[in-house]
């Protein structure tokens, strides 16, 4: 049995539903001001330390900073790398969502409604065959011994 065809009112809902979401990017925005934030706190501190210090050597000093800053900054970007591609996809998995419903509506098949229903045909066609196969005689021959020659090895060793 098939679906019965939902009602303009259904459909407007599940329009409704699927556009009222988040913004794309909000958490990744988060993300790359903390980035461009963070940045500009480390040029702030290695000028800082190159200013309060200048008669000493700073290279540790400013090794240290980079080093530590440097993985966050690289986290952060991470993080908001992801954000934006699960913003993309969810926007994606809606898109279709939505085309789906739309094309449901119209009464048009998608084209896996078709590949699926055109595989159940294919597979029921082949469960009808109406070919009897009959069985083949098979003989099972035992391999003959190889004539095989063993040459006796001489020990080794010192002889006496």
């Amino acid at each position: 049995m098939t679906d019965p065809a939902p009602s303009y009112d259904d459909l407007a809902a599940e329009v409704i539903r699927l556009k009222s979401t988040q913004p794309v990017g909000q958490l990744a925005t988060l993300f790359v001001v903390s980035t461009v934030v963070l940045a500009v706190l480390t040029v702030a501190a290695v000028v800082g330390i190159t200013m309060a210090r200048p008669d000493k050597d700073n290279t540790s000093v400013i090794a240290t900073i980079v080093g530590v800053v440097t993985p966050i900054l690289v986290g952060l970007l991470a993080a908001a790398i992801q954000q934006v591609h699960l913003a993309v996809n969810s926007r994606l998995s809606q898109l279709l969502e939505l085309t789906a419903a739309e094309s449901k509506a119209r009464g048009v098949a998608s084209e896996r409604d078709r590949g699926d229903a055109k595989a159940v045909d294919l597979l029921a066609t082949h469960r009808n065959d109406s070919q009897v196969h009959e069985p083949v005689p098979v003989t099972i021959v035992s391999p003959s011994p190889l004539p095989v020659t063993v040459k006796p090895v001489e020990p080794s060793g010192p002889k006496a």
